[in-house]
């Protein structure tokens, strides 16, 4: 609770900084390609080795999505600890430390097309991308329009469609 919390609050002044021109939403989708489970996840396997975890009995360890969870979550409580032990400073020296430094990694940063794209939206003065999407049979697809030209693409669910348009569109732009 209390380092998810404080990676938010730390994250979001980076960003405020960095970015003073940015509004609300192309900050909260930068902040939501810093900060999320994957990432996190990512971050600990480098810091911690996971013969370093002492795992309960009752956990499937052979489950790699339950295993990242506790590592995603690991992170925040170590920041946490940090921040308790160590106060506001030592804790944004974490984050600098371990996840800052990896911000322009794209290895380490998921490609979050449809944030991507609003933001080269705004920098070209576009209004804000639409999606509408249509339920075929078997998949959807997603009609983006922006500037008014539109990008079609088809995926198996709504967010698969909607993440094609975005990178098709980031594609033409």
């Amino acid at each position: 609770f209390l380092g998810d919390s404080l990676l938010n609050i730390i994250i979001s002044e980076w960003l405020y900084k960095k970015y003073p021109n940015y509004d609300e939403g192309l900050l909260t989708q930068k902040r939501a390609q810093l900060v999320n489970k994957n990432i996190l996840t990512k971050i600990a396997k480098i810091i911690f080795e996971e013969d370093d975890l002492i795992i309960g009995s009752s956990i499937q360890k052979n489950n790699s999505k339950t295993i990242d969870n506790i590592l995603s979550d690991i992170f925040e409580s170590v920041l946490g600890a940090i921040y308790i032990d160590g106060g506001m400073e030592n804790a944004k020296q974490f984050i600098a430390n371990h996840l800052l430094i990896n911000a322009k990694n794209t290895d380490m940063i998921s490609q979050n097309f449809k944030g991507l794209l609003i933001e080269k939206c705004h920098i070209l003065g576009y209004k804000q991308p639409t999606f509408k999407i249509t339920k075929k049979k078997t998949n959807f697809e997603a009609e983006l329009v922006i500037n008014n030209m539109s990008y079609k693409e088809i995926g198996s669910t709504k967010k698969d469609a909607e993440i094609k348009a975005a990178k098709s569109a980031l594609e033409k732009l």
